[in-house]
Order: C-alpha cells, then sequence, then structure tokens
C-alpha cells in the first residue's frame, strides 16, 4: 500500500511540474496580472523570490499595463523581460470606449426625462451636493 501512495504522490507533483512548464513550453503566454508565484516561477530567470516580488508589486499597484511594465518589478531588468517577453501576456484589453459618442454636449438629469433640444448647454453650477434624496443642491456661479 504505502509504494501506491508513493506513486501518487510523485505522479501528482510530475502532473503539476510538467503542466505549469507545458504551459510556458507549449505556447500558452501566462498573465501576469493572475498568475500565481508558482505559474510565474516557471519563466525564464525568475524563481520563487522574484515571483513573489512580482505578485506583491501587483497588489500594491495594481494590474500591470503592459508586459513591459514587469521592469518596473525590482529585480526584474530588461534581461529577464526581454527573455519573457514572448511568454507573458497582461489579459485581454479592456474594450475601448467611444469618446466622441459620449461627448454630446448635452446635460441630462437622470430625475428628468432627456429632451434634445439641439443646443449645446453650458453648466452654471459650481457645486452639487448629494442630499441622499432624490434630487441634488445646486450652488451656481456668482
Amino acid at each position: 500500500m504505502p509504494v501506491i501512495k508513493r506513486f501518487m504522490v510523485v505522479f501528482v507533483a510530475l502532473t503539476f511540474v510538467l503542466g505549469a512548464a507545458g504551459a510556458v513550453l507549449g505556447g500558452e503566454k501566462i498573465d501576469i496580472n493572475k498568475a500565481t508565484v508558482d505559474e510565474l516561477s516557471q519563466l525564464k530567470n525568475i524563481g520563487p523570490k522574484k515571483a513573489a516580488a512580482i505578485v506583491a508589486y501587483r497588489d500594491k499597484n495594481g494590474p500591470f499595463k503592459t508586459p513591459g511594465d514587469l521592469i518596473n518589478v525590482s529585480g526584474i531588468g530588461a534581461k529577464t523581460f526581454e527573455a519573457n517577453k514572448d511568454l507573458i501576456t497582461v489579459g485581454p484589453s479592456a474594450p475601448k470606449v467611444d469618446t466622441k459618442a459620449l461627448d454630446t454636449g448635452k446635460v441630462t438629469s437622470p430625475a428628468t426625462k432627456a429632451v434634445d433640444t439641439g443646443k449645446k448647454v453650458t453648466p452654471t453650477a459650481t457645486k452639487v451636493t448629494d442630499t441622499g434624496k432624490t434630487s441634488a443642491t445646486v450652488e451656481k456661479k456668482k
């Protein structure tokens, strides 16, 4: 019975190690915004300490915007980035918002029905205070 248990432990360990290495070697990129220390350790020249530094940096500063942001992590230089640039990603990009469609020049209130008069409205309020009710207090410019 102990032989079977040993075999299973070795099998599971090898499956895990080879699976993680296969992700890097098999063409699957590692998302540095989601990867664990173990997953990041599979990258070239990245050991557990550097992987932990990547995770700590990400936790402190938020997600990486580009793979190149990895060099901002202490201990990660240009050579390490160059060795891994084809193996990492920052995940899918957020969809871009068409700001021209949003900038209509019209001001509407959620409490009123929007009416398109075709005129551009210039806001005159300098301060809007939320009163906790369905309306707000507006102070006009002097």
